[in-house]
């Protein structure tokens, strides 16, 4: 019999380099008080070469396959992405709305763009994203993004947010902001 076990030894070592670097760059920027624990496994997953999620203000999931050509950049974006998400998890009073699952997804997307490493955003198609799912920004609870806006929303309406607030001031706005914001790009 024949197995393979991932990661292998070398590229958990470099996925942890790499991701402890990410940490250590976003913690100038916007700075936690509680700690972060990342758990880190490996995906095989052909489309990406990282992708994870703040569960919490103190934890995060982060997968990377180490046969994606693109897995050590995908694994840097994804871990300060999650880092970003879980600052603002961590000042929130109470989280759980759909709404502010999309502003923790649009700040860890912001923090990308402050530290360097933003992507580019195709706007095609965003306004009917925009019309299609805004309505399910309400108040109902969310289960970790069931709404699944994409990347580019998010970025996009964060970046309009962020023309008339901090990004430290992103845990205190409310969802008629991101609804407003949204209304107003489109």
């Amino acid at each position: 019999m024949s197995y393979t076990v991932r990661p292998q030894t070398h590229e958990l070592k470099k996925a942890r380099n790499i991701i402890e670097s990410a940490l250590e760059s976003c913690k100038y920027r916007l700075e936690k008080e509680k700690g972060l624990s990342v758990n880190l496994g490996s995906s095989s997953d052909e489309n990406y070469g990282s992708h994870g999620l703040a569960t919490d203000s103190t934890n995060a999931q982060i997968y990377f396959n180490p046969d994606n050509s693109e897995w050590s950049q995908d694994l840097r974006k994804t871990a300060i992405s999650s880092y970003g998400s879980a600052w603002f998890y961590e000042n929130i009073e109470n989280v759980g709305f759909v709404w502010q699952e999309f502003l923790a997804s649009a700040t860890g997307l912001l923090l990308l763009e402050e530290v360097g490493e933003g992507r580019q955003i195709d706007r095609e198609n965003l306004g009917d994203e925009w019309e299609d799912r805004k309505d399910t920004l309400g108040n109902e609870l969310s289960f970790k993004n069931q709404e699944n806006f994409s990347w580019e929303l998010k970025a996009l309406i964060g970046k309009k947010l962020l023309e008339e607030n901090e990004l430290e001031d992103f845990p205190d706005l409310k969802l008629s902001d991101v609804r407003d914001t949204g209304n107003s790009v489109f």
